[in-house]
């Protein structure tokens, strides 16, 4: 099996030491093969920036690169904390609207080539670090727009009969019990990243046993 896991900085790594929730991920299936399990491969196809509408652009190309005979495929996306911020103008870069149909343009691609297809919600922002960003005193990202984005997310996969994963409320109560879990605003730490893991890993393995 072949889970190519899409996203954006969270799930290419930032900032964790040993390389985020999805090299956890790796880590836990290649231990699982080791020892007689079922052969799974994850491939990090997290891109730094990534919104919904860049990721249905290249979700195609990176798909085809990675088939292989006999080899079946899962999707896991994380998607969504770059289409919720917005300028200190009021400007926004996207839409609820305009979100929830690259999400169901993902599924109908990803259902092209497998049916265990699976959607992470979107994390919290630690408001005191994220309005703005430290990397740009122009951009702000505020958990009242991540949750409007979430809600979207949860509602179309809802509608399509796809697995939702929500992390939201966990990872916010633990920023508001002041738990170290962020590196920045948005970026979870070693910690924070292990936690996403934890969260993810028993979702994956009902989706993957499907």
């Amino acid at each position: 099996m072949r889970v190519l896991i899409f996203g954006a900085s969270v799930a290419q790594g930032f900032y964790d030491t040993r390389g985020g929730w999805v090299a956890r991920l790796w880590e836990y299936y290649t231990k699982k093969l080791l020892a007689g399990g079922q052969d799974t491969t994850i491939f990090n196809l997290g891109i730094s920036g990534d919104g919904s509408d860049r990721l249905v652009k290249r979700f195609e190309n990176e798909t085809k690169a990675r088939k292989f005979p006999g080899e079946e495929f899962a999707f896991v996306f994380s998607i969504g904390t770059n289409n919720s911020w917005a300028r200190g103008n009021g400007e926004t870069v996207s839409t609820p609207e305009k979100y929830a149909e690259d999400i169901r343009e993902l599924i109908r691609q990803a259902r092209q080539y497998s049916p265990r297809v699976m959607f992470i919600g979107i994390a919290p922002c630690d408001e005191n670090r994220s309005h703005p960003v430290p990397w740009n005193k122009d951009i702000f990202f505020t958990n009242e727009r991540i949750r409007l984005f979430d809600q979207t997310l949860e509602k179309v996969c809802g509608e399509e009969g796809v697995k939702y994963l929500p992390i939201f409320d966990e990872l916010k109560s633990r920023l508001a019990a002041d738990e170290d879990i962020y590196e920045d605003g948005l970026h979870p730490n070693d910690t924070g990243h292990q936690l996403i893991f934890e969260l993810v890993r028993p979702a994956l393995d009902e989706v993957l046993n499907t």
